[in-house]
C-alpha cells in the first residue's frame, strides 16, 4: 500500500497539518501562471481565468484533508486552531496588499478612485465577491473598469468557505455519527445544490461571483479528500491515478486556458463547474507516489513558483494596473517583463519577510495574541482606506494630464455647470487647446494628443507633401493608448482636434485634386468613422473640430502651390460625413472662429501659421472654445436621445442598434423618434460593410469587399452595450449576410452550405450568450429583400437566413425575433412609390424613411423586450 500523501507533520497537534507534496505546489504554479497570463493579455490565454477554478479545487482538497485527518487522528476538530492557521496563512499578505493599495491611492493618482474605498473595505472584510456582484461590475469588464482589488473576489470566496466549511463538516459528522459516508453524501448534496444555483441564476454577475454558485468547485476538492484520506494511508485506487489520466487532465486544462470564452454564458452557466472535474483528476494524479506527471509538477521551477503563488496572485493585479502602457511607454513583451519582475520581487519579499515569519515563526503562538495583532493591523488598514480620497480632478495616465487651476475663470458665472470630463485627441495643434481648456475650473481635461501623429494610420508622417517623410514608429499603438485612456479616465466628451498631420500625411490625396481622389477621401471618411467608434467605446460622445485654413510662416508659397485650402476643405467634408454617419458625434465649430473672412491666416493668433499661441489659446478657452465644447456635447447627447446635461436617465428604454450600414438609418430614425417623444435612448454599434460572420471577404454583385478588419459581434456588441448601459440590443440583419463570403480557411460559402450555416449558428450563439449573460435582451430583426428582388434567389436565401436565425434565437432566454421584413413588405405593397422614395437604392432607408417607420418599430421593440423579459430560463 502506498504511503499516505496526507499525514500529520511534526508541528502542532497531531493531524493539524499536512506533509508537503511538491506536485501540489506545481499545480499552484499552473493556476497562477494561467491567471497572470490572462490578465496580461497574453495571446492564447483567453481562458486563463480558469486558474482560479483550479485554485478552488486544490484549496477544497487541502482543507478537507486537514479536517478529515484531524478528526480521524483526534476524534474531534478544533475550529479555533483551524481558523488560526488560516489567519496566519492568509491575512498578513492580503492586509499588506490592501494597505499598500490604499497608501498608493492616497499619495498618487495611479488607481481609479471611483468606489475604491468601498472596494478596499469589502476586500479587507473578505466580502469583495458580493461587492462586485451587487455593484454590476462584471468580471468581463475587468479591463474596462478596473479596481486594483478586483481579484480579491476569489480570495473572499475561499475565506468564506474556510469560515463555513469546518462548521458544515462538524455538523455532518454529528448527523452521521462520525461516518465518512454520511459526510461525503452531505458534501455531494451541497455540491449539486451549488451547481443548480449557478445554472438557475439569471444574473451573470451573481453566478460568477456568488459564494453559493462557486462552492461546487471547492466541494469537488473536498470530496476528493473524502476518497483519499484514511488514517495514515491514502486509498491506492485514488492515489494511483495513472500518469496517462493525469496528463490527459493537464492537456485538457491547457486547452481550456487557450480556448475557453473569456465571458458570457459559458463562464457563468456551468463552465467553471465542468472544469472542476478536470481539476479534480489533475489533483488526484498529483497525489501519486511517483511517475512522470508527479515529477513534472514537482520540478524545482514549478515548486518555486507555487510556493509564492499566493503573493503573485495578490500583488500582480495592482502592479499590472500601475505599470500600464501609457504610464511606462512600453508594450508587448517588454511591458510583460517589467510587470512580472516587479510582481515576483514583491511576492518573494512578502513570502520571506512577512508570510513565513508569521506562519511558521514564534510570532504570536497563542490564538488570542494572533487575533489581537490581526485586529490592530486591520484597524490601521481601515484608517489607511479611510484616508483614500474620492476621484481626483486630474488623471495621471502619463505626463499629459492636466489639473484645473484654482481661481481660473470659467466664463459661465459663479454657479457654472458641473466640471465636464474632457479627453482631447489629435496632433500638436490639439495639445495647446487641451492645455488652455485644462486651465479652467469647470473642466477636467486629459490631453491624449500626440505630436507628429495623424489620426489615421499612414505610411508617412509629414506636414506637407514636399516635406521628407518622418518615421511613424512613435505613432504605433496610438489607438491602443486611446483605449487605455478611455477606460481609465471615463470622459464624458472626446474632443478631436487635428490639422496638418492628417492633411499632409496622405499622399494619394494629391493625385488629381478632390475629384480625382474621391475614392481616397471616401477611405478617409471610413477611417474617421472607425475612429469615432473607438472613441465612443466607453459611452463618451465625440466633438470633432473642423480644420481651419493654415499656412507655413516660413514657407508661405506652399499654401497656393500645394493647394492646401482645397485639401483642408476636403478633409472638413470627410469630418462632416463621418460625424453625420455616426450617432453621438458632431462637428465642433472651430474653424470659423479662426478663419478670417478674407481667407488670410492671422499670424498674431497663430504665429507659425498653424498652432495657436499659448496666450491666444487661453483667450479662446475663456471666450468661446469651452462653450463650443459644451454646446457640441449637448448636441451629441441629444442625438442619442439623452438628457442634454451629463448623467443617466434610467427611466427610458436604452436601445443599442447593431448591424451593417443598413442599421445606421434605423438607429437614426429611432433617435429622431426618441428626441421627439422622450421615451427611449438610442445608440449605434454597427459596422458599415461588415457582414455578421467573421470573414476575410464578402462579394456583393461580383464586387469583392475586404472584411478582415470587422470586429466579431460577440466582442463588439457586449462592450458597447456595457458602455451604453443597454437594456436591449436590436440587430438588423441585411441582405449582405446572404452574399458569398470567404471564410477564415479561404473557402467561399453562402447560406445553405454546411460550413457557412455552422459558422453562422456559432456566431449568433456567441453574440447572444455574451449579451444575455449580462441581462441584456436581444431583439433580432429579419432582413427585408432589396426592392426589385422580392422574388428569386436573394429572397430564398433571406428566408433560409431567417429560419436559421429564428432557430438559434428561440434557443436562448431573453432573445426574440422581430418581423421587420414583413412590415416593410406591407409598406411596399401599400405604396410602392413611397417605398422606393424611402429606399432609393433599394437597400438603405433614408433618414426620413427610417423615421417614418420609427413609431411602429419602437412599439414592436417594446413588445419584443417585454416578451424577452417574460421568458423563463431554459
Amino acid at each position: 500500500m502506498a504511503r499516505a500523501v496526507v499525514q500529520g507533520s511534526g508541528g502542532g497537534p497531531a493531524g493539524a497539518t499536512l506533509a508537503h507534496v511538491p506536485a501540489l505546489d506545481g499545480i499552484r504554479a499552473l493556476a497562477v501562471v494561467a491567471v497572470l497570463a490572462f490578465h496580461a493579455g497574453v495571446p492564447g490565454t483567453g481562458g486563463g481565468y480558469l486558474g482560479v477554478s483550479l485554485f478552488f479545487t486544490l484549496s477544497g482538497f487541502l482543507m478537507g484533508a486537514l479536517l478529515l485527518r484531524e478528526h480521524e487522528a483526534r476524534g474531534r476538530i478544533s475550529l479555533a486552531r483551524f481558523w488560526e492557521r488560516r489567519a496566519r496563512r492568509l491575512l498578513p499578505a492580503s492586509v499588506l496588499t490592501i494597505a499598500g493599495v490604499a497608501l498608493v491611492a492616497r499619495a498618487t493618482d495611479v488607481f481609479d478612485r471611483s468606489g475604491l474605498g468601498a472596494d478596499l473595505g469589502a476586500s479587507l472584510a473578505y466580502g469583495a465577491n458580493w461587492r462586485f456582484a451587487w455593484s454590476g461590475r462584471s468580471y468581463a469588464e475587468l479591463f474596462d473598469a478596473p479596481s486594483p482589488v478586483q481579484h480579491f473576489w476569489s480570495l473572499a470566496i475561499e475565506e468564506q468557505f474556510y469560515l463555513l466549511f469546518p462548521l458544515v463538516v462538524v455538523a455532518l459528522y454529528r448527523i452521521g455519527r462520525g461516518r465518512r459516508g454520511a459526510l461525503a453524501a452531505g458534501l455531494g448534496a451541497l455540491a449539486v445544490a451549488s451547481v443548480a444555483a449557478q445554472l438557475l441564476t439569471d444574473d451573470g454577475d451573481l453566478a460568477y461571483y456568488g459564494t453559493h454558485t462557486r462552492a461546487a468547485e471547492l466541494l469537488a476538492g473536498a470530496l476528493l479528500a473524502c476518497a483519499v484520506v484514511r488514517g495514515r494511508d491514502a486509498r491506492p485506487a485514488v492515489t494511483r491515478v495513472g500518469s496517462g489520466a493525469g496528463f490527459a487532465a493537464l492537456t485538457a486544462f491547457g486547452a481550456l486556458v487557450a480556448t475557453a470564452p473569456d465571458g458570457g454564458a459559458w463562464a457563468t452557466g456551468g463552465g467553471p463547474v465542468a472544469v472542476a472535474a478536470v481539476d479534480t483528476v489533475l489533483v488526484a494524479a498529483a497525489l501519486g507516489p511517483s511517475g512522470p506527471l508527479v515529477a513534472l509538477l514537482g520540478s524545482r521551477p514549478l515548486v518555486a513558483i507555487g510556493r509564492v503563488s499566493y503573493g503573485l496572485y495578490l500583488f500582480h493585479w495592482p502592479v499590472f494596473l500601475a505599470l500600464d502602457a501609457p504610464r511606462t511607454g512600453l508594450d508587448g513583451a517588454h511591458l510583460l517583463v517589467l510587470r512580472l519582475t516587479v510582481t515576483v520581487a514583491l511576492a518573494v519579499c512578502s513570502y520571506h519577510l512577512v508570510e513565513c515569519p508569521i506562519r511558521y515563526g514564534r510570532v504570536g503562538r497563542r490564538p488570542a495574541v494572533v487575533l489581537a495583532a490581526g485586529a490592530a493591523v486591520s484597524l490601521a488598514t481601515v484608517a489607511a482606506i479611510a484616508a483614500v480620497p474620492g476621484p481626483a480632478n486630474r488623471v495621471a495616465l502619463d505626463g499629459s494630464a492636466f489639473t484645473p487651476q484654482p481661481g481660473a475663470s470659467s466664463g459661465a458665472g459663479d454657479a457654472g455647470p458641473a466640471p465636464l470630463r474632457v479627453m482631447v485627441v489629435g496632433d500638436s495643434t490639439a495639445t495647446v487647446s487641451a492645455t488652455a481648456l485644462a486651465a479652467r475650473d469647470d473642466m477636467i481635461v486629459l490631453d491624449a494628443s500626440r505630436r507628429g501623429c495623424p489620426l489615421l494610420e499612414s505610411p508617412v508622417a509629414r506636414w506637407h507633401p514636399e516635406e521628407p517623410a518622418r518615421p511613424v514608429a512613435p505613432c504605433a499603438g496610438e489607438h491602443r493608448r486611446w483605449a487605455d485612456e478611455l477606460r481609465l479616465f471615463r470622459p464624458e466628451v472626446v474632443v478631436v482636434i487635428s490639422s496638418v498631420e492628417d492633411v499632409g500625411a496622405h499622399d494619394f490625396l494629391a493625385q488629381g485634386g478632390v475629384g480625382g481622389a474621391f475614392d481616397g477621401y471616401r477611405a478617409i471618411v471610413r477611417g474617421y468613422e472607425a475612429v469615432i467608434g473607438e472613441l465612443r467605446a466607453t459611452g463618451a460622445v465625440v466633438a470633432w473640430a473642423d480644420i481651419p485654413l493654415y499656412t507655413f510662416a516660413d514657407r508661405p508659397d506652399l499654401r497656393a502651390r500645394m493647394d492646401l485650402d482645397t485639401r483642408v476643405r476636403a478633409f472638413n467634408w470627410a469630418i462632416t460625413q463621418a460625424t453625420s454617419n455616426s450617432l453621438g458625434a458632431v462637428v465642433l465649430d472651430y474653424a470659423s472662429r479662426l478663419d478670417r473672412p478674407d481667407g488670410t491666416v492671422d499670424l498674431s493668433v497663430r504665429p507659425d501659421g498653424v498652432h495657436l499661441a499659448p496666450a491666444a489659446a487661453e483667450e479662446a478657452a475663456r471666450t468661446w472654445l469651452a462653450d463650443a465644447v459644451r454646446v457640441a456635447q449637448r448636441e451629441a447627447r441629444a442625438e442619442l436621445g439623452l438628457p442634454t446635461e451629463s448623467g443617466r436617465d434610467r427611466d427610458r428604454l436604452r436601445v443599442l442598434v447593431a448591424g451593417d450600414s443598413t442599421s445606421l438609418a434605423m438607429a437614426t430614425g429611432l433617435a429622431n423618434h426618441a428626441r421627439a417623444h422622450r421615451d427611449l435612448v438610442v445608440d449605434w454599434a454597427g459596422q458599415p460593410g461588415c457582414p455578421l460572420l467573421p470573414t476575410l471577404e464578402v462579394r456583393i454583385y461580383d464586387e469583392p469587399i475586404p472584411t478582415e478588419s470587422c470586429e466579431h459581434p460577440a466582442e463588439r456588441w457586449p462592450a458597447r452595450a456595457r458602455a451604453f448601459g443597454a437594456d436591449a440590443v436590436v440587430v438588423f440583419s441585411s441582405f449582405m449576410d446572404v452574399m458569398p463570403v470567404r471564410l477564415p480557411d479561404g473557402r467561399w460559402a453562402h447560406i445553405g452550405t454546411p460550413e457557412f450555416d455552422a459558422l453562422y449558428r456559432q456566431t449568433v450563439d456567441e453574440a447572444i450568450a455574451a449579451l444575455t449573460g449580462r441581462g441584456v435582451a436581444v431583439v433580432w430583426a429579419d432582413a427585408p429583400a432589396p426592392l426589385g428582388m422580392e422574388q428569386g434567389f436573394v429572397r430564398d436565401r433571406l428566408d433560409a437566413l431567417d429560419r436559421l436565425v429564428g432557430d438559434r434565437v428561440s434557443a436562448w432566454p431573453r432573445a426574440v425575433t422581430l418581423p421587420f421584413a414583413r412590415h416593410v413588405a406591407d409598406v411596399v405593397t401599400a405604396d410602392p412609390g413611397a417605398a422606393r422614395a424611402a429606399r432609393p437604392d433599394g437597400v438603405h432607408f433614408t433618414e426620413q424613411g427610417a423615421t417614418d417607420l420609427a413609431d411602429w418599430l419602437v412599439d414592436a421593440i417594446r413588445v419584443a423586450v417585454d416578451e424577452a423579459d417574460r421568458e423563463p430560463i431554459r
